[in-house]
């Protein structure tokens, strides 16, 4: 990216095509390795990387603090200081890995 940006050419939009490369492939991947692939977790991770490549040094430190203080568990915390009945959501990741052989 450096070098492109060197020469004055924005590498970021090559950057996005391959990360849709990547999650086509993962997605193909995952068909046949269910539960096991990362490769779309990079995908993602690298599309949010897309979008911030011309964020400011303050605005991506902003923007980590902000994640690392993990907003919505203390939104959930404080709802269930309120409502003591307050349970996390149920993402049903307990019943994907029940199926795989231990």
């Amino acid at each position: 990216m450096n070098n492109a940006r060197q020469r004055g050419a924005d590498f970021g939009y090559r950057f996005l095509w391959r990360l849709v490369l990547l999650a086509g492939f993962a997605t193909l991947n995952a068909a046949f390795f269910p539960a096991g692939d990362v490769l779309l977790l990079f995908a993602v991770v690298g599309i949010v990387l897309f979008l911030a490549r011309n964020l400011s040094d303050r605005a991506v430190l902003a923007a980590a603090v902000l994640f690392l203080l993990q907003p919505a568990e203390w939104w959930h915390y404080a709802a269930w200081l309120a409502d003591h009945g307050h349970s996390l959501p149920d993402l049903g990741v307990d019943a994907m890995y029940a199926k795989w052989p231990r």
